[in-house]
């Protein structure tokens, strides 16, 4: 019976270290290092989307003016033509 408890103690243990995630993704950034203690909810790594696409593109106030919300526009990612919005 004590080992049963024992285990069970443990299985708890390792469910509170598990990570998960709300999406599918990549995580491309660690805000902390690995075997430190954090507080609940604090950021501790970034994960980005692996489902959806996402540009983020710097353009001169001049041809920024030119795009609207909404619209979608043919964007170039490694010689594939994409359309974005």
């Amino acid at each position: 019976m004590r080992g049963q408890a024992q285990l069970e103690a443990i299985d708890i243990d390792l469910g509170k270290t598990r990570i998960r995630a709300p999406y599918s993704g990549v995580v491309s950034e660690h805000y902390i290092d690995i075997g430190t203690v954090v507080a609940a909810g604090a950021p501790i790594v970034r994960l980005i989307d692996t489902s959806n696409r996402e540009a983020h593109i710097g353009s001169p106030v001049t041809h920024s003016e030119k795009l609207s919300a909404g619209d979608t526009y043919t964007l170039t990612i490694r010689g594939e033509f994409v359309a974005a919005r």
